[in-house]
């Protein structure tokens, strides 16, 4: 289907991502350190790969290669709740520019047309409102990559 997202975009992101199977210290079966090489790092350019945390936690931490991040969750320096908000985070910046463009009203019209509500699709009325646009309809999956 249709790429639909809405403001909750960000939320959905972190619930799909927090899903994820992300053992500790398991680099080999790991999709988001996966999604991280191919997507992240590229998207990221010479810019470094940022962990957020508290304090307590170790702080903040960033790295300049993928080499490193590997190394560091091999090595359990950072943990799968770390490299989960990491990734949600660089997932909801690539998908800004198009949640900002799907809230034009030319948009949430084409999307109303293309996913009509139950009622209007059975020959009922039409929803008084445009329906939001919803991303928790797309399908996200995290895996491991076999082939580019």
């Amino acid at each position: 289907p249709v790429l639909c997202v809405d403001t909750t975009a960000s939320s959905a992101v972190k619930k799909k991502i927090n899903k994820a199977f992300c053992e500790p210290g398991n680099v080999d079966n790991n999709g988001l350190l996966s999604f991280s090489q191919y997507v992240i790092f590229p998207y990221l350019g010479k810019r470094e790969f940022e962990i957020k945390r508290k304090a307590e936690h170790g702080g903040d931490v960033s790295y300049s290669t993928f080499q490193e991040l590997k190394e560091a969750y091999r090595t359990e320096t950072i943990y799968p709740l770390d490299l989960k908000n990491a990734v949600a985070t660089y997932i909801n910046q690539l998908l800004g520019p198009i949640v900002k463009e799907f809230q034009s009203k030319e948009l949430k019209k084409l999307s109303s047309q293309a996913y009509p509500s139950p009622s209007a699709a059975k020959g009922g009325k039409a929803a008084a409102q445009e329906r939001p646009v919803d991303i928790s309809r797309v399908d996200i999956r995290v895996g491991k990559i076999v082939q580019i």
